[in-house]
């Protein structure tokens, strides 16, 4: 599933008798069937509608209101790896092991400190009623990290 620039989904798009809109793609000379899925977001009508292509056909199989929360969903996720890649391990680092453990080690290093942060947004945000989503990911990890040196200096 896919957003293609507005133009190419409104000219390749042909209308069913159902009322379906069905589009020949063509990526790289291999036609493929595809469904066009038009919708528009609450709240942000003017922006116009939003057309996405998915290769699955039968709107039972795939409801085009699904289709359009799981489109979002997915940029949430896109968000998330964003989060951890460039924000909390730094662009242009790579893992320091050379051994399949110790990657497996730091990849759950990082997985859990990306946790322990959303958990303390989620809790902070649940005590004031508001959306998670409204606290940057950036400035909470921030906090933690003005703090570990601070308590590094102690010797245990």
């Amino acid at each position: 599933m896919f957003r293609p620039a507005p133009l190419i989904a409104h000219a390749a798009a042909r209308w069913t008798a159902t009322g379906r809109a069905v589009a020949e793609a063509s990526p790289r000379a291999y036609g493929q069937l595809v469904r066009v899925v038009e919708y528009t977001v609450v709240g942000h009508e003017e922006a116009g509608p939003i057309g996405l292509i998915t290769t699955i056909l039968d709107p039972g199989q795939a409801p085009a209101a699904e289709l359009a929360a799981l489109y979002h969903e997915r940029w949430d996720v896109e968000g998330v790896l964003d989060e951890i890649k460039v924000h909390q391990r730094g662009p242009d680092v790579v893992l320091r092991s050379k051994y399949p453990d110790g990657v497996e080690q730091e990849v759950y290093g990082s997985l859990l400190v990306h946790h322990s942060v959303r958990q303390v947004m989620y809790q902070a945000t649940d005590r004031a009623r508001t959306d998670p989503d409204r606290l940057s990911f950036t400035c909470s990890l921030r906090a933690p990290r003005r703090q570990v040196p601070a308590q590094a200096a102690f010797s245990p």
